[in-house]
């Protein structure tokens, strides 16, 4: 599936795609670029304070990690590849 399917598929969800380059951004700019944005789970913790979100940055952002992906393109991924094993469970659970 292609970054550009995976964005289609989400945006009946209120996903919207950035046109933001993050490449040479250092971990604390991309963790502040979306802290303005102010995205909270349910329990009201801001998503720049989840262990995930902040693993992925570091992941992105750093030279062990570098990908032909950007940020937005790795978190898509990550979604995907959660949704995917998600279903996979459930299939094979019988759900």
């Amino acid at each position: 599936m292609s970054t550009q399917e995976v964005v289609n598929m989400l945006k009946p969800n209120g996903f919207v795609g950035t046109v933001n380059n993050f490449s040479g951004y250092a971990d604390y700019e991309v963790l502040d670029f979306f802290h303005h944005y102010k995205f909270r789970d349910d329990n009201g913790h801001e998503l720049v304070a989840c262990k995930d979100f902040i693993a992925l940055v570091n992941q992105a952002c750093s030279k062990q990690g570098v990908s032909d992906l950007t940020p937005a393109e790795l978190v898509i991924k990550e979604c995907l590849s959660r949704y995917v094993n998600d279903k996979i469970f459930m299939y094979v659970k019988g759900l």
